[in-house]
């Protein structure tokens, strides 16, 4: 669903997107330390490539790691000329429940979470809150 966005902020200067390649690496970051962690060795990895000015973005959960980056960028003498943060928070409690993770996941890609056999919202948010 992001492809024209992409594009449109891509025209005319180069675009990076940055992924977790590999899962078990990520997995193996303490929580308390993810956002700190990835933020140091993306912004390596960008200051790595020639990088010396740059605009950050990020999304949801993103928008953490996209603040650690640029305080890294910053500390290696990269300019960081805008930080735009969209609907980022800290999820303030644990969750242990691969099914929720993944309805919540499905639904923030706006992906029919009734056809990918979920129940409905509305009975799976009454579920979360009987179990607290």
């Amino acid at each position: 669903p992001y492809r024209p966005l992409l594009r449109a902020l891509g025209e005319g200067r180069p675009l990076l997107g940055l992924a977790v390649h590999d899962s078990d690496a990520y997995l193996a970051i303490p929580a308390e330390h993810l956002n700190a962690c990835l933020g140091r060795r993306y912004a390596e990895a960008l200051h790595g490539a020639g990088l010396r000015e740059v605009d950050l973005l990020g999304y949801c959960s993103g928008g953490l790691v996209a603040l650690e980056t640029a305080k890294s960028l910053i500390q290696r003498g990269v300019r960081v000329r805008q930080l735009d943060i969209v609907s980022s928070y800290r999820i303030p409690y644990r969750v242990d429940d691969e099914r929720l993770l993944l309805f919540s996941f499905a639904a923030t890609l706006g992906l029919d979470t009734a056809a990918l056999g979920f129940p409905a919202p509305e009975r799976l948010g009454q579920a979360v809150q009987a179990a607290h």
